[in-house]
């Protein structure tokens, strides 16, 4: 990953944290996009499971406490 690619995750975040913070709960679709296949192969490894249903259900909570927009607001790329 190159540093301009770190810099594009930076501001996806400061502009996300900013649309979140404002109740623009769409905002996170942008990261769920661009981010959600890695995370979702990533968690698949992790849970060893053929059951992609555990997979799933691990990554909605993700997603949904993302909503609360700290996480993403604390995010320094």
């Amino acid at each position: 990953m190159s540093m301009d690619d770190h810099k594009q995750d930076l501001i996806l975040a400061q502009e996300t944290c900013e649309e979140l913070r404002s109740g623009n709960n769409e905002a996170i679709l942008g990261i769920y996009n661009k981010f959600h296949p890695f995370f979702f192969g990533y968690t698949r490894k992790r849970i060893n499971s053929p059951d992609t249903s555990k997979a799933t259900a691990i990554l909605d909570d993700f997603w949904v406490e993302l909503l609360n927009a700290k996480a993403i607001c604390d995010f320094k790329g």
